[in-house]
């Protein structure tokens, strides 16, 4: 059998050790939210879909991250980076959606994850 004291030690640092937990679950979440609220850039790039203007996507496979916030009602073409100059000819008010590091100077950025998530050219403002 063992001691009563041993015991209660073992059941305190399971205990301290659980709270700790919970706590790092509930901070890192609320730190980490900034970098993942797209909310006011996707209603700028829904808009400028809805004014008729064309939006293209650099960033390989389009997932969706715009579509829910800013009612997109369509998705962006995608592209590949070394097309972007061409298409930006053939489009002169469009806009194109890129994820870069660091920001773009005199780009339309929000912090998305790791990155910036920037529309460059004109959008809905």
């Amino acid at each position: 059998m063992w001691p009563a004291g041993a015991a209660a030690r073992w059941v305190q640092r399971l205990a301290a050790g659980g709270i700790a937990l919970m706590r790092l679950h509930v901070a890192v979440p609320r730190a980490r939210a900034p970098s993942f609220d797209v909310r006011d850039i996707a209603t700028r790039v829904g808009a400028a879909m809805h004014a008729g203007r064309p939006i293209a996507w650099t960033d390989g496979h389009f997932y969706g991250v715009l579509s829910f916030y800013g009612r997109l009602p369509h998705l962006p073409e995608v592209l590949a980076p070394a097309e972007v100059a061409v298409w930006r000819a053939r489009n002169p008010d469009a806009g194109v959606l890129m994820r870069v590091q660091p920001a773009l100077v005199g780009g339309d950025c929000a912090l998305y994850r790791s990155a910036w998530l920037c529309v460059q050219g004109p959008t809905a403002q």
